[in-house]
């Protein structure tokens, strides 16, 4: 994965688990990944984008398991009940103009 770019970086990986921007809402707090995993691409952030890219994941990256809660493996995520929400047509609906 690309790490120069933060947001980009936060963007694809969301995409990569199956979040299209333009007809869904995204709950980064319901995405819990297991705490090395969140702290290596912090880390991997960080040295490549600066504090800047660091802080970028703890704001909109996904959750980390701090008590092992989930009994995740290194390589899983657990996806919560409305981390990933279709509203396409809540958006259509609200920027369609009266005809």
């Amino acid at each position: 994965m690309n790490f120069t770019d933060a947001g980009c970086f936060i963007v694809e990986f969301y995409k990569e688990l199956g979040w299209d921007p333009d007809i869904q809402e995204l709950d980064p707090r319901k995405i819990i990944m297991h705490r090395e995993t969140w702290n290596h691409y912090c880390q991997q952030l960080i040295e490549t984008g600066g504090t800047k890219a660091g802080l970028g994941w703890m704001n909109f990256g996904p959750a980390a398991d701090e008590s092992n809660e989930y009994k995740l493996d290194k390589h899983e995520l657990k996806m919560l009940k409305g981390a990933i929400v279709d509203v396409g047509h809540v958006r259509t609906s609200q920027t369609s103009k009266p005809a």
